[in-house]
């Protein structure tokens, strides 16, 4: 698991099988949890390198 913060914005990221898990919170409260194509990653970051 990954997880990016800022002292007030939390974002864990984690894998689960070929899906990539994304869990949000704004001051420790949940607001945001979705499930995503491995496949939707790697195409957006080939999109961004190129």
């Amino acid at each position: 698991m990954s997880e990016l913060t800022d002292g007030f914005n939390r974002t864990q990221m984690s894998r689960e099988g070929n899906k990539i898990r994304i869990d949000c919170f704004i001051d420790d409260r949940f607001v945001y949890s979705a499930l995503h194509p491995i496949q939707d990653f790697s195409n957006s970051f080939t999109e961004v390198i190129a």
